[in-house]
């Protein structure tokens, strides 16, 4: 007898609950974002800012990481 997979279903409230979390995590990858764009070869902006020219395909992009949020 064939098993069979039943789709994952998440409800409206379960999805809610689940929210902080998901934030903490983006926030803790742009924290991470902006540390190595501090600790590699940023240059600090006059706005406080520090920018990092990197490569995202198909081209080069400035990112600009002010306290622990990074900016496109």
């Amino acid at each position: 007898m064939p098993s069979t997979i039943e789709p994952l279903r998440i409800t409206r409230s379960a999805m809610l609950r689940r929210l902080p979390m998901i934030l903490n995590e983006l926030r803790a990858m742009s924290i991470a974002i902006a540390t190595i764009t501090t600790l590699s070869s940023g240059v600090w902006g006059l706005d406080g800012g520090c920018y990092l020219h990197v490569r995202l395909a198909p081209r080069w992009q400035v990112l600009k990481a002010v306290g622990n949020k990074v900016i496109t």
